[in-house]
């Protein structure tokens, strides 16, 4: 670790947060949430779409009463890949936007 990142380690911006990461167990998400422990970050909750499936609101709310969280970083997309977005044109790009809608939207009580 160079000293950038060795100073950036030791802030405690992030000791006590809770954190959602949407997506954090995919790609970037996993990426960002090993960062986030680098960083101090002991208070991680990753949502699965198995038991948060962020397109409806009720999974959103309860998403919130079960993580309390104090910062979302919203990165949960759904992806299908070159063929996938040929077959399904529009189809995963109308999806991802409007989680990032609802879950901002949460934290003004405006679901």
């Amino acid at each position: 670790m160079n000293s950038t990142n060795s100073q950036l380690a030791a802030q405690p911006f992030w000791a006590g947060k809770r954190v959602v990461v949407t997506g954090g167990a995919g790609f970037l998400g996993s990426r960002v949430v090993a960062k986030l422990r680098e960083r101090g970050c002991e208070h991680i909750f990753i949502p699965r779409t198995k038991d948060y499936d962020l397109r409806e609101k009720k999974a959103i709310v309860r998403l919130y009463e079960d993580s309390q969280p104090d910062i979302v970083i919203h990165l949960a997309a759904v992806v299908g890949g070159i063929g996938a977005n040929q077959k399904y044109p529009g189809k995963f790009s109308m999806i991802t936007p409007s989680w990032g809608s609802s879950l901002s939207s949460r934290r003004g009580n405006l679901i």
